[in-house]
């Protein structure tokens, strides 16, 4: 059975394919509406490959901005456009870029081209992990799982207690990831602590922790 994600690209695919998307960038409509283009990351290494949904390649960015000026967008900052939106003086094609969260993926990959092209963006930062420059520890894990896919193996939570952790399927390694989050969320441990556990992970199937933090 289709999944709703599968059924939207679909959509997308044909009115790419049957020129819907050209006929309405070229409309009034489209000139008195602000497009938002979220971000999340731009891949260093094989981010993209981990988790495509929020990641993409350098290429595809570039071929993105590409598109924009190809088209003649009019890009603004995010303030600049919604004020204009609700004072209705938006220019044609008008464009805002957004980007979460202020990874160093943002600062090495996403800005020089950013100011190579001219375009403004906007930065959205989390001010815990301003102060606290550590990986997010769900998603890291799931990064550590992916990156020694095809695995089954046991690995020590505690001195006492071992866990079972089965990276031979995306199944498997969600399961992984969920019990080492729960394991965490139980015993409550900070966000120092937290990230000892990820190096111990990561330590345990020889994937290198600290160039994972070197391109967080």
């Amino acid at each position: 059975m289709p999944t709703l994600r599968s059924l939207k690209l679909s959509l997308l695919n044909v009115s790419r394919a049957t020129g819907v998307f050209r006929l309405v960038r070229n409309t009034r409509w489209r000139d008195e509406h602000l497009l938002i283009i979220c971000y999340h990351g731009v891949s260093i290494d094989d981010e993209h490959e981990w988790a495509p949904g929020l990641y993409m390649t350098l290429e595809g960015f570039i071929g993105r901005l590409e598109l924009l000026r190809q088209r003649r967008s009019a890009v603004l900052p995010l303030h600049e456009a919604v004020s204009r939106l609700y004072d209705g003086t938006l220019p044609p094609r008008s464009v805002a870029l957004t980007f979460d969260d202020g990874n160093f993926d943002f600062y090495s990959r996403a800005w020089p081209l950013l100011k190579a092209y001219n375009l403004p963006a906007t930065v959205y930062l989390t001010t815990y992990y301003c102060e606290t420059n550590l990986p997010i520890f769900p998603l890291v894990v799931s990064y550590i799982l992916w990156k020694r896919r095809g695995f089954e193996f046991s690995f020590p939570l505690t001195s006492r207690a071992d866990i079972a952790l089965d990276t031979r399927s995306a199944d498997g390694r969600r399961q992984a990831q969920q019990a080492l989050v729960r394991f965490a969320q139980v015993k409550k441990l900070s966000a120092r602590e937290q990230d000892a556990l990820a190096e111990r992970l990561a330590d345990a199937v020889g994937v290198d922790y600290a160039e994972i933090k070197r391109n967080d």
